[in-house]
């Protein structure tokens, strides 16, 4: 009995340190080691990359957003599952079921496609297991390229049948879409919402000002 009962701790002791860093904001999950937002993948399916690049700053559908590099996207592995990865290209196992709350977060791209394909039913509802104990997985563009493919990083769990969980790193043609494949966006809110500081206030309203007092000065002279 106290086995099962330490088991059982050590169980939720461990995911509580895979997300505790983490924040699922719903269309957005935050690493607060990095500071980086990441834009849920399931957003992104069906689109190239070509059609992707399109979208990116002012004025696009992802005004604010960019793609996440390769070192990024290992990086933000490292933090979630703790410090495992060590490449920047590469994958790692991992013998728990860590990275099914951050396929949960990021969203299954596995399950966008198998809805579109199998009327509107997730992998797991399809075949008779419980949701998340089946196979899910995300998978997206990041920003590095080779020639004309470019890397996309995976997301996997498939604990039903006793597969690691694993990350790894693969090639894409850049006009390749699917429901399967989404973006990993990316945006450090440091930057992107970063108010103007409050010397250029000052500095604006002194020159304004200077300009006022300037013109006040002419008409003077002007009406003497």
């Amino acid at each position: 009995m106290k086995i099962v009962i330490l088991t059982f701790i050590l169980s939720i002791s461990s995911l509580q340190a895979a997300q505790k860093d983490f924040i699922d904001n719903d269309t957005f999950t935050t690493d607060t080691i990095s500071g980086l937002d990441w834009l849920d993948v399931t957003t992104t399916v069906n689109m190239s990359k070509l059609e992707m690049l399109a979208q990116l700053g002012t004025g696009g559908t992802y005004d604010g957003w960019r793609y996440a590099t390769r070192v990024e996207f290992m990086g933000m592995m490292d933090n979630f599952l703790g410090n495992t990865t060590s490449t920047a290209v590469g994958s790692v196992n991992k013998t728990g079921d860590e990275t099914q709350w951050l396929v949960d977060a990021f969203g299954s791209t596995f399950d966008s496609y198998w809805k579109s394909a199998h009327g509107g039913q997730t992998y797991d509802a399809a075949k008779g297991y419980n949701e998340g104990d089946g196979l899910d997985y995300t998978a997206g563009f990041l920003a590095d390229e080779v020639k004309t493919d470019h890397y996309y990083g995976l997301i996997w769990n498939q604990s039903n049948l006793n597969i690691f969980s694993y990350i790894d790193i693969f090639y894409l043609n850049n006009k390749y879409k699917s429901y399967q494949k989404g973006h990993y966006l990316i945006r450090d809110p440091q930057i992107t919402q970063t108010p103007i500081p409050a010397a250029i206030w000052l500095m604006g309203s002194g020159l304004a000002g200077l300009l006022g007092f300037s013109r006040k000065k002419k008409g003077s002279t002007a009406s003497a």
